[in-house]
């Protein structure tokens, strides 16, 4: 009799268990999220005939119980301090923890989760985007990836992951950050990233797309696809000299606009050519927008007023050749207008009896560096010298002339 008042009571108090149970799942104040889980929790199913005769409100409420359960956050607090302290296991439901870190056990590499992210990329691109649009693509490893090198966890091989993944992404350009990322570059107890430690990341991830967007327009540009040492001459401008992506477009253009002005059209520069003028914008201290735009605008003055220039030079109309080019440029830069150079071209052909550069060169040169550059100011400044005999002093001694004349009436 004892032993069956013993069973009921047990019974009795489990009953009550459970009973006190549920109705704390029904009426205790519910958490929309679990801040430990990071994740919205179930809510609690609709009751209709419908849900009830479809099971759907069975199968809710079990999910509904389980994320609610009271003292649910201790017991799963528990079950892991008893997986990993007293059974020794080494990670909790796929978590484990290592000096502190807790990471996701990321094993093996499964190949046919990355086909069905593939062909949705893919799905995405074909749908809402064109061959116009440049994509971009970078894998960002997990936590797991630099934690199990330590711990001795298993992980899988993100190098192989990276490598499929931008094969099988074609239409995207790979941006590879892995060499960038360390596991003190994680929360803790968190697989996000800590935002304050990753600006070297976001500076390459802005840089490659900045200077990806440059090698397009640039091929544009050109008209033709850049080779591997044509894109390695734009990142010696970019990161050796310091150029900026939109200095260098700049650049291009201009150097295009130079050569089909002297070739005709169709004609494109060499990246030799591109390089050189990128130097000598370097050398000018051209790094900016804006100290291009006012050295394109002062270039296309210049342009313009060559023409004046050959007919001063008594050329016509036709185009100087690069070597004369830099000639008037020079001229230019020093102040001299085409009348002036006129000048220079007249005292030219009198002495040389024909058109010689350096010549006329050095007559500009001479009048720059005495202030001459008007033809006022020339004409004022630069009269020839007296050569008239000078004349004899009064005290000078004359007594060899006597001399010699007394000799030549004696017939000596």
């Amino acid at each position: 009799m004892d032993s069956k008042k013993k069973n009921l009571t047990v019974c009795i108090l489990f009953g009550l268990l459970l009973a006190v149970a549920f109705l704390a799942c029904l009426f205790l104040p519910k958490e929309a999220t679990s801040d430990s889980e990071r994740r919205k929790l179930a809510a609690m199913p609709a009751f209709t005939l419908d849900t009830v005769l479809s099971g759907r409100f069975m199968s809710g409420f079990e999910t509904y119980t389980q994320d609610h359960f009271p003292f649910r956050d201790q017991f799963r607090t528990l079950k892991a301090l008893s997986a990993t302290g007293l059974f020794h296991r080494q990670d909790n439901n796929g978590i484990y923890v290592s000096d502190g870190f807790a990471a996701a056990v990321e094993y093996p590499l499964n190949e046919s989760s990355l086909d069905r992210a593939a062909g949705r990329f893919q799905y995405l691109y074909d749908k809402y985007l064109n061959g116009s649009n440049r994509v971009f693509l970078s894998v960002i490893p997990d936590k797991n990836c630099f934690l199990a090198r330590e711990s001795g966890h298993l992980s899988m091989d993100y190098a192989q992951l990276e490598s499929l993944m931008a094969q099988k992404v074609g239409f995207a350009d790979y941006i590879s950050i892995s060499d960038l990322l360390e596991r003190d570059d994680y929360y803790r107890t968190d697989t996000h990233w800590r935002q304050e430690r990753i600006t070297d990341v976001a500076e390459r991830l802005e840089r490659s797309d900045e200077f990806r967007t440059l090698t397009a327009e640039v091929e544009k540009k050109l008209g033709k696809r850049l080779t591997t040492p044509d894109v390695g001459v734009l990142l010696g401008l970019n990161d050796y000299l310091g150029l900026p992506a939109d200095v260098i477009y700049l650049l291009v253009c201009h150097c295009a606009e130079r050569v089909e002005r002297r070739y005709g059209p169709g004609r494109r520069p060499g990246m030799k050519q591109i390089e050189k003028e990128g130097y000598a914008w370097a050398r000018m201290g051209i790094d900016t927008q804006a100290a291009a735009a006012d050295y394109l605008k002062k270039y296309a003055q210049r342009q313009g007023m060559l023409p004046a220039y050959m007919r001063a030079l008594q050329m016509g109309e036709r185009k100087p050749s690069p070597s004369e080019e830099k000639y008037l440029n020079a001229w230019q830069e020093m102040g001299f207008q085409p009348e002036a150079v006129a000048l220079a071209y007249d005292k030219t052909v009198l002495k040389c009896h024909e058109m010689r550069w350096p010549y006329c060169n050095g007559i500009l040169k001479r009048w720059h560096e005495a202030g001459l550059h008007t033809p006022e100011e020339i004409q004022q400044g630069d009269r020839p010298q007296s050569r008239r005999e000078p004349a004899a002093s009064a005290g000078e001694d004359k007594s060899w002339m006597r001399k010699y004349i007394q000799q030549r009436d004696k017939g000596v």
